[in-house]
């Protein structure tokens, strides 16, 4: 999943784990489709470890009793690795957030290069405003606006700039300058609170 790769508290992310179980006395193995890890261990009252199903909600319907003994076998992997198992829908994965990670996402892979954050946090700190008045305030500044747009989104990839990510991300987007040295909290993770609304579904 595209979001997880997004997120800044994964630690870790395996695709496809093997899952033994059994039934009667035969063995058997499926490959779940996502394992993950969180950097959240000081936060021990959160699950931190992720068991994750994809599966369309037509197919969960259609082939319920087919996947109970595989889902039960699921949560008893998870649980015994110490974290939670969930099925993740198309509800859930083909959101808003997805067409913004995508968007996003690839200026997380370097390090960040605008001076976008360094404008508005010194001239507007803590301010609200949307993404069209950011570029009329970063044109006044001196920027270009291609260079002011691509700042904008850098910064928000990057968690400098706050905004609602779960909804589409546009020039009525609506930014929150964070303060310096302030960091999002895991509650404010789009994916990670799907994935545990999600696990008490699946429960």
């Amino acid at each position: 999943m595209e979001q997880l790769a997004f997120s800044l508290w994964v630690y870790d992310l395996i695709t496809q784990p093997i899952i033994h179980y059994a039934v009667g006395d035969k063995p058997r193995q499926y490959a779940s489709d996502i394992a993950v890890q969180l950097n959240c261990a000081l936060r021990p009252e959160r699950p931190f470890r992720f068991l994750i199903e994809v599966k369309r909600r037509a197919d969960l319907r259609a082939n319920a009793s087919k996947y109970a003994i595989k889902f039960g076998a699921a949560r008893a992997a998870a649980d015994h690795m110490g974290g939670v198992f969930c099925v993740m829908d198309e509800k859930r994965i083909r959101t808003p957030y997805l067409q913004n990670t995508r968007l996003l996402r690839r200026y997380t892979e370097q390090d960040p290069t605008s001076n976008v954050v360094d404008i508005l946090q010194k001239k507007l700190p803590e301010q609200h405003l949307t993404v069209d008045q950011a570029l009329s305030f970063l044109a006044k500044e001196g920027l270009a606006e291609p260079d002011a747009r691509a700042g904008i989104e850098e910064a928000v990839a990057c968690r400098f700039l706050n905004c609602d990510l779960t909804l589409p991300f546009d020039d009525n987007s609506l930014l929150h300058v964070r303060p310096p040295g302030a960091f999002p909290t895991i509650e404010e993770d789009p994916i990670l609170r799907s994935l545990r609304e999600a696990s008490l579904e699946s429960e």
